[in-house]
């Protein structure tokens, strides 16, 4: 088993998910992420897998130009 950093896109509530999943690869990780949040594989859109965990850092919205949806917090 390995620890991934599952970053996905829940459509029925318009944001995003950031969780750390123990799984054998990549795609078991959404898996049991999208299951474990009740959600179909339509309502649930993978962003990003990365291996290990992930440290995410806030910026300065002010300084920089944020993708649609980006925000600090939750992350």
């Amino acid at each position: 088993m390995n620890l991934y950093t599952v970053i996905v896109y829940v459509v029925p509530a318009g944001s995003h998910q950031v969780e750390s999943v123990e799984a054998r690869d990549g795609t078991e990780a959404v898996i049991q992420l999208r299951e474990r949040m009740l959600l179909t594989k339509e309502e649930c859109e993978v962003v990003a897998v990365a291996c290990g965990r992930v440290q995410f850092e806030c910026v300065d919205a002010a300084q920089v130009a944020l993708a649609p949806y980006g925000s600090p917090v939750g992350l």
